[in-house]
């Protein structure tokens, strides 16, 4: 895995690294994803600081949860009280449309080409991502 003066990779264990643009390129920010499912937020917090990461990008389109701790405004302030950035992106996030799927019994993999065709029309909001994962350790949140 590349790294720079910039950034170090990140690793621990339930996170996954996720490349943005050239994977040859030691400037490509390394991004990694960790869900919320199973984690309460102090151990979710554990988890992506074991990573190194400075900074948690919430790509949720609702950024709700029914789990305490995770809707947006808790989670942003439990982040930042412990020294972590909070960003939120939505524009990232599955829209409503493929929720409901998901919710009706549709798996990832079926849903999946709908999503890549809604991420290919966000370039500004992952031109975003990856200048905030160059800046600072990252981690997406996602379900």
């Amino acid at each position: 895995m590349p790294t720079s003066k910039r950034r170090r990779p990140l690793a621990a264990a339930g996170t996954r690294p996720l490349k943005i643009g050239s994977t040859s390129d030691p400037e490509t920010p390394v991004i990694f994803t960790c869900g919320y499912s199973g984690h309460t937020p102090e151990s979710y917090l554990a988890l992506v600081s074991a990573a190194g990461a400075k900074q948690v990008i919430d790509v949720r389109s609702f950024p709700f949860s029914r789990k305490p701790g995770f809707s947006k405004a808790a989670l942003a302030k439990f982040l930042e009280s412990n020294g972590l950035t909070y960003v939120h992106l939505p524009a990232l996030g599955a829209p409503r449309a493929l929720l409901k799927q998901k919710k009706s019994g549709s798996t990832m993999k079926q849903i999946a080409p709908a999503y890549r065709q809604h991420l290919a029309g966000q370039t500004p909001a992952l031109r975003e991502a990856e200048r905030l994962a160059l800046d600072t350790p990252s981690v997406l949140l996602c379900l």
